[in-house]
This record gives C-alpha cells, sequence and structure tokens, in this order.
C-alpha cells in the first residue's frame, strides 16, 4: 500500500477557498476568482507540502484515504489540545489542501479521497499531520 505520512511544522494559514471573489469579466458574465490572499495562502502550502514528498514519489490513484491533524499555535487562552472553533472552518481547510495536494503531484486527483478523518486544534508546535494511503 502507497502512502504519504508527515508531520510538517508551520504556520497554518487562515485563509481558505472560502475567500474566493465573485467579479464581472468583459462580457458582463459573472465568475469566480481566487484573492491574492488564497493564491498566497496556497503557494505557502504548496512549499511546505511539496518538502514533505519523499524524492521520485508518484501520485497516489485509487481510492484513497487521508487523515489530517491541523494545528494551530497554542497562546493565551488557548491551550495545547483544546479544539480550534473558530474560523478558518475544517471543511474550506480541507478543500484547499487537498486542491495542493492534487496541483504538487502527492494525488492524482482529490476527487479520489473517498475516506477521511480531519481534526483542528491549538497545539505547542503549529502544523499538519498529512497521512494519505490508497486504500482497497
Amino acid at each position: 500500500m502507497s502512502r504519504i505520512s508527515a508531520f510538517i511544522p508551520m504556520d497554518i494559514p487562515t485563509v481558505t477557498h472560502n475567500d474566493l471573489r465573485p467579479i464581472k469579466s468583459r462580457d458582463g458574465k459573472l465568475k469566480i476568482v481566487k484573492t491574492q490572499e488564497l493564491h498566497e495562502a496556497e503557494a505557502k502550502w504548496e512549499a511546505h507540502l511539496a518538502a514533505a514528498l519523499p524524492d521520485g514519489h508518484e501520485p497516489l490513484s485509487g481510492p484513497l484515504g487521508m487523515e489530517l491533524k491541523i494545528c494551530f499555535r497554542a497562546a493565551g487562552k488557548h491551550h495545547s489540545g483544546d479544539p480550534h472553533i473558530s474560523k478558518p472552518d475544517l471543511d474550506n481547510l480541507e478543500k484547499t489542501i487537498g486542491d495542493v495536494l492534487q496541483r504538487i503531484g502527492a494525488i492524482e486527483d482529490d476527487c479520489l479521497i473517498c475516506a477521511k478523518y480531519v481534526t483542528k486544534s491549538w497545539n505547542e508546535i503549529p502544523g499538519v499531520y498529512i497521512k494519505v494511503e490508497e486504500i482497497s
């Protein structure tokens, strides 16, 4: 079974796919575009996740299971291990990470993720634990 598994220390970007904006094109039609902040957040995710891929990694394919533990920097009233119950929303973080995993060639397509376990919490060491594996 092929898999990617790593803890990637990083400050978690708080901009997600919820930060898409409608604009009117020249022909008067509305289209959805990414904000500059979303481009920057995705670039940060890409740099950190790509660095965690092993050399010669082939994209995972077939049905995929994914586990994500998203850890925000604990400070002030937030203690390590406490649930993170404020924005960004968990589903928007998942979408951003899935798209980035596909873009960097970690997975063939994010639509192949058919099982997942995802949490977000506060932690002394901020970052993301990610495990993606081919399942049968």
